[in-house]
């Protein structure tokens, strides 16, 4: 009886070491990540976007903020409070049907007509064929390209630069043309939101990794 009572409490004495351990093990996973300087606080710039192309930007800048939260490495604050700044500039975007085959080939000079009073002024090379699509895009793919830069306000320096890039698919069929047209705004507005999201958690990582 008292070995088997003393096998129980061995037995529950190793459970308890053991989740311990591990407990700490996942709690410290991110001591290696620091932030620059010594800073304690960040601000978070408003998105600069060059991209050329209407997209909901601000999910990029709530996507860096809520990264850099997560973290815990440094805290979010006013730019009249904070020790770094962050500016994120969205170079570059692009939203192109996926998964679509351009086998179709159609030949322009179909479409001229010959025999109108006002001649072509153009010779019919000037027309080259073009390929089109055999079936309609069911899913699109949204990318987008960003510098982001962080800068210490306390010596006016530049800390770090870094391009990053995301994208996301997402899918655009429907039964109507008006819920379509609705349903595919949602989905671009979700694609852009996964893309961001790529984007913020590479920088942030990329920057309390130094």
């Amino acid at each position: 009886m008292l070995t088997r009572l003393l096998h129980k409490l061995v037995t529950l004495l190793s459970v308890a070491i053991f989740l311990l351990i591990s407990s700490c093990a996942y709690r410290f996973t991110n001591l290696h990540m620091r932030a620059p300087n010594k800073a304690k606080t960040i601000a978070v710039e408003g998105i600069y976007d060059t991209s050329r192309l209407a997209l909901p930007h601000e999910y990029l800048w709530e996507s860096l903020q809520k990264y850099i939260a997560i973290n815990g490495r440094l805290k979010l604050a006013p730019k009249n409070q904070a020790d770094l700044y962050l500016r994120c500039q969205l170079v570059s975007a692009e939203i192109r049907p996926f998964d679509v085959v351009f086998n179709e080939i159609k030949d322009p000079s179909s479409l001229i007509d010959e025999s109108a009073e006002v001649p072509n002024p153009y010779p019919m090379g000037a027309y080259p064929s073009y390929r089109r699509a055999s079936s309609y895009a069911r899913q699109e793919q949204v990318s987008a390209t960003a510098n982001v830069e962080v800068w210490d306000l306390r010596t006016k320096q530049l800390v770090f630069r870094g391009t990053y890039g995301g994208y996301a698919t997402y899918g655009i069929s429907s039964h109507s043309v008006e819920y379509g047209f609705l349903k595919a705004d949602e989905a671009l507005e979700n694609g852009f939101a996964k893309a961001a999201d790529t984007i913020a958690s590479r920088a942030v990582a990329d920057l309390l990794r130094r």
